[in-house]
């Protein structure tokens, strides 16, 4: 895992083997701490994670150790620790100035303090300083290093920017499929009753209220009923270059469907995750919205498993409720780990009304789901079909199934 992400994963794993009580609440808020510090600060980075991911004055005492033992680059840790290793091999060219400068920077501190210390006692040297201090030293040094790795590599991550932009035509029949496709889609009634005018049950209570304005006669009676509950979208594009041909027309569709509805979310994913919404709302006088993203979210490779999983973390205890529906658009092609996939799909299929996987590869005849990351998601899928086109989702809203 090349991203700060997933090596602040490693670390939580890392910190279970020692006894520590972290799961992916723990581990998505020690995430989330990191974006309101400088990473390259060694304290702060240390105080925000400890911050979290500690639950009792035992695990703070043994926090420290871990963090330098997982953090350090030494060579008795990178056999236990893969992320030391693979820092190295990967961040070495990054490293290399930081490193001189800090190496110069230490050779004067330690001049300066061996000057002062002989002047306060004669007969201190540096020489003399503690086997533990030595260390100490070295894993601040080796940790220096690993964050200064760690930020050059999430800033080169994201450098290079992409202008996505949506296709207008057959725009306009795109817009009538989304308004139908919002129409269409009928989920269960809530249990809890509001005030309806052909509800089937008296209201006493709102109508006792109604009659103070008639003398105390009932003129008026009023009537509840169930409260009907609003379909929520999460719509997740897949926007890898095997994707690159037919992404287009999911976008567009996400497009219509936040101009009829509201209760609409927008994600694109190559190897990291994005979250669009703003940029489809911004849309105005008629004119298309043109996405600004990065290479490894549109173009790039394909990780789905991971963003998936990245979704569920990140946004999931907020947007996955009974009333949403989940329509993912992607070929299946996976090239990274697809190990965080079941658990990603299965989250969603019990969290959610409906779970759709729309490949357009479904197109081809004789077409077979034998990707790797097809298979894997095939069991968590209530709708597999193809939609290329408005007429197809138009399709797709009659073929719809709530199970909820």
């Amino acid at each position: 895992m090349n991203n700060l992400s997933g090596h602040i994963l490693s670390f939580c794993r890392y910190l279970r083997r020692k006894g520590f009580l972290v799961g992916l609440k723990e581990a998505e808020d020690g995430i989330r701490a990191l974006h309101f510090i400088n990473i390259t600060d060694r304290e702060q980075f240390r105080l925000a994670l400890k911050t979290v991911l500690c639950s009792s004055k035992e695990e703070q005492a043994t926090f420290d150790q871990a963090f330098k033992l997982f953090f350090t680059a030494s060579s008795r840790d990178q056999e236990k620790i893969p992320f030391l290793s693979s820092m190295q091999q990967t961040g070495r060219e990054e490293q290399k100035d930081a490193a001189e400068e800090g190496e110069e920077q230490e050779e004067a501190l330690r001049k300066n303090g061996a000057s002062e210390a002989t002047e306060d006692s004669p007969g201190h040297s540096v020489a003399a300083e503690s086997k533990e201090e030595q260390e100490m030293g070295a894993a601040d040094k080796g940790l220096s290093k690993a964050l200064r790795w760690l930020a050059a590599n999430t800033a080169n991550q994201r450098a290079v920017e992409w202008q996505v932009v949506i296709s207008p035509t057959e725009m306009g029949k795109m817009r009538k499929a989304a308004r139908k496709f919002a129409r269409c889609i009928q989920l269960k009634q809530s249990r809890r009753l509001t005030a309806k005018r052909k509800g089937r049950r008296f209201d006493g209570r709102r109508t006792l209220r109604a009659s103070l304005q008639t003398g105390g006669f009932p003129v008026d009676p009023v009537w509840k009923g169930p409260k009907k509950l609003n379909a929520k979208f999460i719509l997740l594009c897949d926007g890898s270059r095997s994707m690159s041909a037919y992404a287009d027309p999911f976008l567009q569709f996400a497009y219509a469907l936040t101009e009829y509805t509201r209760h609409v979310e927008v994600f694109l994913f190559s190897t990291k995750l994005k979250r669009i919404t703003p940029q489809l709302q911004n849309g105005s006088n008629g004119q298309l919205p043109v996405l600004t993203v990065f290479q490894d979210e549109w173009g790039g490779g394909t990780r789905i498993g991971e963003s998936l999983c990245s979704f569920v973390q990140q946004y999931g205890p907020q947007m996955l409720r009974k009333e949403t529906i989940v329509m993912i658009a992607s070929d299946g092609l996976d090239t990274g780990s697809i190990v965080s996939l079941p658990r990603a799909m299965r989250e969603m299929k019990q969290r959610t009304s409906a779970v759709i996987w729309l490949n357009p590869l479904l197109n081809l005849n004789g077409y077979q789901p034998e990707a790797r990351g097809m298979k894997m998601a095939l069991p968590y899928i209530d709708v597999f079909s193809e939609a290329q086109s408005a007429a197809s989702f138009e399709r797709l809203a009659r073929m719809m199934t709530i199970r909820r």
